[in-house]
């Protein structure tokens, strides 16, 4: 038990750091490319970035680990344009629920609760 307990610290870590600043849980904004960002929520972080494309669309890429997987990073991949938003749950982090929007030159990520007919 102690070595899953450290392996989820470390893989929790690792998470964070691939985004040099960490906000408060409940919302991020990303303002430039590759401007990595980590949103914490209860113990839980996800890392996002993004990237502009040919198409004036945003690449956005959000990197987070499960408790079934701590060591095993999970990636989504999404394309944002102007206007867009997606909101959702996440495998094995079912309460909460997670909104990605793009307005003009940025993306922000925001956190809630799920309610609970929500996140089935």
């Amino acid at each position: 038990m102690k070595i899953t307990k450290t392996l989820v610290t470390l893989a929790s870590l690792a998470a964070a750091s691939l985004a040099p600043f960490t906000a408060n849980a409940g919302e991020i904004t990303l303002t430039a490319p590759f401007e990595g960002r980590t949103l914490l929520d209860n113990g839980f972080g996800m890392s996002v970035y993004f990237t502009e494309t040919d198409t004036n669309s945003f690449d956005v890429v959000a990197l987070y680990v499960t408790p079934d997987a701590p060591v095993e990073p999970q990636r989504l991949r999404m394309q944002l344009m102007d206007g867009d938003s997606i909101s959702f749950s996440l495998p094995g982090h079912m309460q909460t629920r997670y909104r990605f929007a793009r307005t003009g030159t940025g993306v922000s990520v925001t956190s809630e609760a799920a309610r609970p007919n929500a996140a089935m």
